[in-house]
């Protein structure tokens, strides 16, 4: 019997019980293990369009609470990205340490009982302890194809590219980019790694790392490369194996001062108890739901830029989907840039115009995102509609055209796409930024 079935991110968190958002999902459903213990959860915040999606996470103590709010937090990224999904996550209750046998049967027998779920209405991929080949046995159990996308192992360093390009624009916008800026990455990790060396590469110093076997501090600047080679031999213990920096708890680390804190662990780690003390001048995310709502009013009102953690952690789910779709890396990471840049630029401006926080701004970018797939999705001949009352419309169907046509080629000769005209995947790729910037942006300065 596990005997962490009960525990809740409070008890990972030190976050008070009543600090945690309570999410009601259109669905949640909590599987059970064969002899009727919880073995894991699934949660749909909301289905559009018969579609919802999300990753399952397997970890020690993953509750219903923490899985409501991913699954929440899903929803807000398909709409601020402007994608017609809905917002689902999965978690299989089972700690690191378990051996392989009992991980793989857990994963049998989570991905059998959820089966009917994930074949009809969820689609999933990994998370938290949860890479392609755990994936794979999800996935066969429940009966679902198992071929790998080429994307699949490339989600943690879009995700990090994402963030990447999301800190540089802020610091840029905000005239911090000359003034030596600092960053403090919680969880150094398939995420938070590439992300320290990109920023660094962008003359941002890495002050601080942690991982869930301690933290490392030093505001001079830690050595990538010596604790790179101390993640090579240690895994999570490099904190440990390493000697050019203070150590120093996860929670005490979140506290030191940095230019832009980053979160990249477990949900809710800023909460009320500690929001006060933290001397960061941004908090911009790599994980998803690390700040309370009542510390995100806190640290608001105080004076710290919180870029919501929808709009800075999917690069992932954008950057991977376009590798699946057959563009090239190179491609993909140049219409990320653009991208993720563009929209952080018309965030912060949609947030003076309107004097709003930025994520309050967000969120109304995403529920106006919400309104306008949902008017166009009640038929495909009121979609081309809209595409045509833009400005600009005809080219937008052309681009569109342009997608399908891409998408139609790389399922029928993969990555041979690449020997197809560049024009192809260049018009396909300003279809994706028009969906993804220009509707929610009108007038912006991103396009080339």
């Amino acid at each position: 019997m596990n005997t962490v079935n009960n525990l809740t991110p409070a008890d990972f968190t030190n976050t008070s019980a009543e600090d945690i958002p309570k999410f009601v999902p259109q669905l949640v459903v909590e599987i059970p293990d064969e002899d009727g213990s919880p073995l894991g959860f699934v949660a749909i915040d909301r289905v559009v369009r018969d579609r919802c999606s999300g990753g399952i996470r397997m970890t020690g103590d993953v509750s219903r609470a923490e899985v409501s709010g991913l699954a929440n937090s899903m929803s807000w990224k398909f709409a601020f990205m402007n994608i017609p999904t809905g917002g689902a996550k999965s978690g299989i209750i089972c700690s690191p340490e378990t051996g392989d046998e009992e991980k793989q049967r857990r994963l049998a027998i989570f991905g059998k009982k959820a089966g009917p779920i994930l074949r009809n209405l969820y689609t999933t991929g990994g998370d938290i302890g949860v890479g392609p080949p755990e994936l794979k046995i999800v996935k066969r159990a429940a009966g679902l194809s198992t071929h790998e996308r080429p994307g699949t192992w490339r989600s943690g360093y879009f995700t990090a590219f994402g963030v990447y390009t999301t800190i540089t624009a802020w610091l840029r916008a905000t005239g911090r980019q000359d003034a030596a800026p600092t960053a403090i990455i919680e969880g150094y990790g398939s995420v938070g790694q590439p992300l320290a060396r990109l920023l660094h590469a962008d003359g941002v110093t890495i002050v601080g790392v942690s991982t869930i076997k301690g933290g490392l501090f030093n505001e001079s600047g830690i050595d990538l490369d010596a604790l790179e080679d101390a993640k090579d031999k240690h895994g999570d213990d490099c904190v440990l194996n390493f000697s050019d920096a203070t150590r120093i708890s996860p929670a005490d680390l979140l506290q030191q001062k940095t230019t832009v804190l980053v979160p990249g662990a477990r949900p809710w780690s800023i909460h009320r108890n500690n929001a006060g003390k933290l001397k960061c001048d941004a908090i911009i995310p790599a994980s998803n739901i690390p700040v309370t709502p009542e510390a995100t009013a806190a640290l608001e009102t105080s004076g710290v830029a919180i870029v919501p953690d929808f709009v800075s952690n999917s690069g992932g789910t954008f950057g991977c989907g376009l590798i699946n779709r057959g563009f090239s890396t190179v491609y993909a990471e140049q219409l990320t840039m653009r991208v993720y840049t563009a929209r952080l630029q018309g965030l912060l401006q949609r947030a003076e115009n309107d004097g709003l926080s930025i994520r309050a701004a967000a969120e109304r970018i995403a529920e106006e995102n919400r309104g306008r797939l949902s008017n166009a999705g009640k038929s495909r001949l009121s979609s081309l509609s809209a595409v045509f009352r833009r400005g600009d419309g005809l080219r937008r169907v052309v681009r569109r055209l342009a997608l399908g046509a891409l998408n139609t080629a790389f399922r029928l000769i993969g990555d041979r796409v690449r020997f197809l005209p560049t024009a192809l995947q260049t018009a396909a790729g300003e279809a994706i930024y028009d969906r993804v910037v220009t509707e929610s942006f009108p007038g912006d300065t991103g396009r080339r």
